[in-house]
C-alpha cells in the first residue's frame, strides 16, 4: 500500500512491480492484493496495460482499514475479543491490554498512507 500511495498518480502497477523489492513472496502477495481489493483499498484493471492502483487517495486511506483488511482480527491477547478465557473477568492485566489496545487502534484511525509516505507515521 506504500508503494502505490508513494506513486499515486502515477497510473497502474503490475504486482511485479508492486513486489520488486522482494520482501514479500509473490504468491503470497496476490492474496494480499485480493484482501485489499476486496476491502475497496485497491482497483485492479485487467489486460496487458492493467495492474493495481488505490481507490481513493492516499489521504483518505487509514492505516486500520488497510490492517483490518489483511488481518483476520485486531486483538492483542485473546480475551480483548471473542474468546475467553477461565481469568478473563477477573484478570488483573485485562485493563491494561484493553488501553493498549484502544491506543493502537487510535494511532491506526488517526493515520493515513499519506501520512506513511510523507515519513509523518511518528505523529498523532
Amino acid at each position: 500500500m506504500v508503494f502505490l500511495a508513494s506513486r499515486q498518480g502515477d497510473g497502474l502497477f503490475s504486482m511485479q512491480q508492486i513486489g520488486s523489492n522482494g520482501i514479500v513472496p509473490l504468491p503470497f502477495l496476490a492474496q494480499i492484493l485480493v484482501d485489499l481489493r476486496r476491502a475497496n483499498l485497491i482497483e485492479s484493471v485487467r489486460g496487458s496495460k492493467g495492474g493495481y492502483r488505490l481507490c481513493r487517495p492516499s489521504q483518505q486511506i487509514r492505516v486500520r482499514e488497510v490492517i483490518e483488511a489483511l488481518a483476520e482480527r485486531l486483538d492483542l491477547v485473546n480475551c480483548l475479543g471473542t474468546e475467553t478465557c477461565a481469568l478473563s473477568l477477573s484478570c488483573p492485566t485485562r485493563p491494561f491490554w484493553r488501553r493498549v489496545q484502544q491506543s493502537l487502534k487510535e494511532v491506526m484511525d488517526h493515520t493515513t498512507l499519506a501520512d506513511l509516505t510523507a515519513g509523518k507515521g511518528d505523529t498523532p
